[in-house]
């Protein structure tokens, strides 16, 4: 009987969530083409989305720094904290993948996610991550929304820096764009 119970507001969550999102979406939000990858609309809405102080969106490959700091084998490192400093509000696109993903406090839809740069394979840089997010709609997904996703998933991250943790070592974004890769 409490299974049933649980299983019945799990799914009025779920279905609640699911209804305030918005049936079509909003000017500039991403969408699908027909062959399931991003168009060109929908690639360039959302880099427009993600631009920064100085319209510079950081990838390892433009930014030195950035590189540099995906590069690190301690994610506690003051460099990491000095970066986020440096560049809290800026956009900035990576290759990572999830890492670890838990229940954000008592939430049944709401997600920590903690994601690593590179592959499933390869952890290195600062432990990132997405705090208090569902994984339906704050993601932003560009291309298939994947029908599920978990630790071990490789994904193309485009996110907003928001501020470093001293106590935990996290890295915390905000997600612009999302794509499994």
């Amino acid at each position: 009987m409490v299974v049933l119970v649980l299983a019945i507001i799990v799914t009025v969550g779920l279905v609640i969530e699911k209804n305030t999102a918005p049936a079509n979406p909003a000017p500039g939000e991403a969408t699908a083409s027909p062959s399931g990858q991003p168009s060109a609309e929908a690639t360039g809405e959302a880099a427009s989305r993600s631009s920064t102080r100085d319209g510079e969106v950081l990838t390892p490959e433009n930014s030195p720094e950035f590189a540099a700091v995906l590069a690190f084998t301690d994610y506690c490192s003051p460099d990491i904290a000095a970066f986020a400093a440096a560049h809290r509000g800026r956009t900035i696109v990576f290759p990572g993948s999830i890492a670890a993903m838990a229940p954000h406090g008592n939430a049944k839809t709401r997600y920590d996610i903690l994601i690593n740069a590179g592959d499933a394979a390869s952890a290195t840089g600062p432990a990132f991550q997405f705090r208090d997010e569902n994984t339906l709609n704050d993601l932003h997904w560009v291309g298939p929304v994947p029908d599920t996703i978990g630790v071990g998933t490789n994904l193309d991250i485009t996110a907003e820096v928001d501020r470093y943790e001293d106590r935990s070592c996290l890295l915390l974004l905000e997600p612009v764009a999302t794509a499994v890769r």
